[in-house]
């Protein structure tokens, strides 16, 4: 055997070698890092808290001190903690090295109740499904107009898909960012014509259709911030685009009709009469 073909030969075996030896350092690395390092030190809970105590989400993650850090399945863990808290909305659990795991929670920020074979199906805003119960309770706002179908504590509510829905998912979530959600009591999605809300009882809100949402949206928040006191009762029609229409009054006694000269579609212009009526021309 020539030199040359030898030399190649002990150049593959070390070669060989080489690569057995690194990748039996890399296992060993990976056997050690799972068995002997990364040890979590700290298991630490962040985001807005209020319906669950630090305690409690703790427990239900069942992440303990000591454990290896790569050796847990963190979306079994998140799934775990959102179905055994009811009012967890989110939850996303980060590693930092060397030994920290991070459980980020955003709690329902409104709890809604759904009318469902003589009893209430309680959803967060998201429409996870928190409890069935019998009664109506002050904390809850009643959502009508989305029928449930075979709801089951902790799981995501099940319905129709509708353009009634979507617009619920929508206006919650434009409500959540006018800072206004907290003070609903009523949405009422029945009618694609003629959506209505209820604000802390005492407004209740003509809301027309989906059109144009955020800007009536926007409307609601200027006038129950700035323009209707916080003790006034009334009729608020955000359904106009250049008229907001402000009626006091009893919501509880006889249903808000508008005006016959500024009744009809969205866009419709008119007088209202001795009634409060600001002008409104953003549309």
């Amino acid at each position: 055997m020539s030199r040359k073909k030898t030399s190649k030969k002990a150049a593959r075996r070390k070669r060989w070698i080489t690569g057995f030896f690194a990748i039996l350092f890399a296992l060993a690395g990976i056997i050690l890092s799972l068995t002997v390092f990364f040890k979590i030190t700290d298991v630490r809970v962040e985001g807005d808290i209020y319906m669950h105590t630090e305690k409690e989400i703790l427990e239900a993650a069942d992440i303990a001190i000591g454990s290896n850090l790569f050796r847990f399945n963190a979306k079994a863990r998140e799934k775990q903690i959102w179905e055994t808290l009811a009012y967890v909305e989110n939850v996303n659990i980060k590693r930092k090295l060397p030994g920290t795991v991070i459980i980020q929670i955003t709690e329902t920020k409104k709890i809604f109740a759904i009318e469902h074979a003589g009893q209430y199906v309680v959803v967060s805003n998201h429409l996870k499904i928190l409890d069935i119960t019998p009664n109506l309770t002050d904390k809850m706002a009643k959502l009508i107009g989305i029928e449930a179908i075979d709801p089951v504590k902790g799981e995501a509510l099940l319905y129709e898909k509708t353009e009634n829905t979507a617009c619920f998912v929508e206006l919650v979530e434009l409500l959540d960012e006018y800072e206004l959600l907290s003070g609903v009591s009523e949405i009422d999605i029945t009618d694609k014509l003629n959506y209505t809300m209820t604000y802390e009882n005492r407004v209740k809100i003509m809301i027309g259709t989906a059109n144009n949402l955020e800007q009536k949206v926007k409307k609601i928040h200027v006038m129950l911030t700035e323009e209707i006191g916080p003790a006034e009762q009334g009729f608020l029609d955000v359904s106009y685009t250049k008229r907001i229409i402000f009626k006091r009054g009893d919501i509880s006694g006889e249903p808000y009709e508008p005006d016959d000269d500024i009744a009809g579609d969205d866009g419709m212009d008119g007088d209202a009469g001795d009634d409060a009526v600001t002008d409104d021309d953003d549309g």
